[in-house]
């Protein structure tokens, strides 16, 4: 089942059983752990300078071939914030950097990813640090090899221009064979 099937059941209240709703309750609580640490707690996630990327930069997303949308995956913070799913952020032109935080796993090969990439507006993907570490996700999965799978995107908001632009993410497999398209997207209105 994928990631988005799940989704879709959840949200039809169909209700789904096994890994689909194993990784919806770690999507939640992703999201709870998160806004636990915007109050000033501690979600796993480093906070401030993120780790350097354990994957090179060599993966041309070119040569891979889409994989669908069978991943587990979740953007935790929007500029320190919780994000929730829909909403429009504003970020002022002038921000110096919008950071995105999250976890990705390929799900279909349980294992880390390869790494992630950030697409603007459907043009320009861009490698972001993979490698963070998430003692939530282990806790969840109830295995150390999913420690280091968070992410930390960063982008200049002055290099998105005025407007509104959708941001989505590419998981890298972890044969680095395909990719996997999540089906979330973030939107941000640059003023």
């Amino acid at each position: 089942m994928s990631w988005q099937r799940s989704e879709a059941s959840l949200e039809a209240g169909n209700g789904v059983g096994g890994r689909a709703a194993r990784v919806a309750r770690v999507a939640l609580a992703a999201l709870l752990l998160s806004i636990v640490a915007a109050l000033g707690g501690c979600a796993g996630e480093k906070q401030g300078a993120s780790a350097l990327s354990a994957v090179p930069a060599e993966i041309d997303l070119t040569t891979l071939s889409p994989g669908g949308s069978t991943t587990a995956f979740y953007v935790d913070l929007f500029n320190s914030k919780p994000w929730k799913p829909g909403e429009v952020y504003t970020v002022p032109a002038d921000s110096p950097e919008i950071v995105l935080n999250g976890w990705a796993i390929d799900f279909k090969h349980q294992r880390p990813a390869s790494g992630v990439f950030v697409n603007v507006d459907g043009r320009n993907d861009t490698l972001v640090s993979y490698g963070d570490e998430r003692r939530d996700v282990v806790a969840y999965f109830e295995d150390e090899k999913y420690l280091k799978t968070g992410f930390t995107a960063r982008l200049a908001a002055a290099s998105l221009g005025k407007g509104r632009h959708a941001l989505r993410f590419k998981v890298v497999s972890a044969d680095r064979r395909e990719y996997f398209v999540p089906a979330y997207k973030v939107e941000i209105d640059v003023q």
